[in-house]
């Protein structure tokens, strides 16, 4: 079981707090979109939320997150337990980087990805063909 003794743990750990420094000034950050259904790759890892803890976030309107912190459709971030256990780079951190390429595609990674855009999370994405063009058919046009 998590609790936040854990995660004050590993965040004293000093290979953590010297990687932890970079988060405030980081120019380029490249951050993955994710569904809320954990990609086959990652759940064999044992790396996920359970079932049950995906439900308590979607029910607060999570839709994805970004490096594994929620949002809902419009990229406001759920308030959620499960953030205590993320140890990396807090989103108010990664606003402020000059550029967050955000690396995501395929169908069932669209609606966090238009999030992720809506929020302003990311300013360059790398996708597929397909995933830009529907994307584009939510009215998220480059040129605008």
């Amino acid at each position: 079981m998590w609790d936040r003794r854990r995660r004050n743990q590993y965040s004293k750990d000093p290979a953590f707090q010297d990687a932890a420094k970079w988060f405030t000034g980081i120019d380029v950050a490249l951050v993955g979109i994710g569904s809320l259904r954990a990609s086959d790759l990652l759940a064999s890892s044992g790396n996920i939320f359970s079932d049950k803890e995906v439900e308590q976030v979607q029910r607060k309107g999570a839709i994805g997150d970004i490096c594994f912190q929620f949002i809902d459709q419009n990229g406001r971030p759920i308030e959620s337990p499960l953030a205590e256990r993320v140890i990396g780079i807090q989103l108010a951190e990664l606003k402020r980087a000059k550029r967050v390429v955000g690396i995501a595609g395929g169908k069932e990674k669209t609606p966090a990805i238009l999030a992720a855009l809506r929020g302003q999370w990311i300013n360059v994405l790398i996708t597929d063909r397909g995933t830009a063009e529907r994307l584009l058919a939510f009215g998220m046009h480059p040129l605008k």
